[in-house]
């Protein structure tokens, strides 16, 4: 006797992590879609440094200010602390926050409190750290609201729709920055790897290139852990 197979059907969570990165992947490559990203480098900017600065103060240093510019770069002067450590923990940091958004928040509390930490860490930067022009600090306060009224307005798949979307652009937005440092690297100009290619005299590229590797990696395994786990 013949037997009916089904095919399995998609989780409403694997289901949104496909539709997440779809509408990330389009905002980059749909001219129409691409205004979306202006306020996503701002973001991706200020976590960058609040990265070194985290990392500076874990490793016994002092972050003096985070400064964020409308032009999308940003600086944060720091004093001590361990220059390997905090050199790297701008992208990598980044992408290990992208990946963490990706693979908590299947579920409507993973979400949730992935906002609400975000929004906390960002609140907090901007009392005590962020410095810069009005675009920079506009910036801040807008993801900071965000982040916070999500948390605590949005229900559901919409809110784990955002969530996922905001990690996916924040893995995609760190894969950009790394072309621009490897830009910077081959050429000689100022950059965190070029601060360790200093330090170290291992070449600015490989340091780039490292990065990299290991920011894939996280976000590899962050993909396969949503998409395997369970809502």
């Amino acid at each position: 006797m013949a037997q009916n197979r089904t095919k399995p059907r998609m989780r409403p969570d694997q289901t949104l992590l496909l539709a997440a990165s779809a509408v990330a992947l389009a905002s980059w490559f749909v001219e129409p879609l691409r205004f979306v990203l202006i306020p996503l480098i701002y973001l991706n900017t200020h976590l960058h440094e609040l990265g070194h600065a985290a990392a500076a103060f874990a490793s016994g240093g002092l972050a003096q200010a985070i400064y964020v510019y409308g032009d999308g770069s940003g600086q944060t002067p720091v004093m001590g602390g361990n220059a390997l450590l905090v050199a790297s923990a701008g992208y990598v940091g980044t992408a290990l926050l992208g990946g963490l958004f990706i693979a908590m928040t299947g579920n409507e509390k993973g979400a949730r409190h992935s906002l609400l930490a975000m929004g906390a860490s960002l609140g907090l930067s901007m009392l005590f750290l962020v410095r810069g022009d009005g675009i920079g600090l506009a910036s801040g306060l807008f993801w900071t609201a965000v982040a916070f009224a999500s948390s605590k307005w949005m229900r559901g798949q919409a809110l784990m729709f955002l969530a996922r979307f905001l990690g996916v652009q924040l893995c995609l937005t760190s894969a950009e920055a790394f072309g621009s440092l490897y830009a910077a690297s081959r050429e000689g100009l100022h950059s965190d790897a070029a601060i360790l290619a200093s330090l170290s005299g291992i070449p600015a590229l490989l340091w780039a290139s490292a990065w990299l590797l290991l920011s894939l990696a996280i976000v590899g395994v962050s993909l396969r852990k949503a998409w395997r786990s369970a809502a």
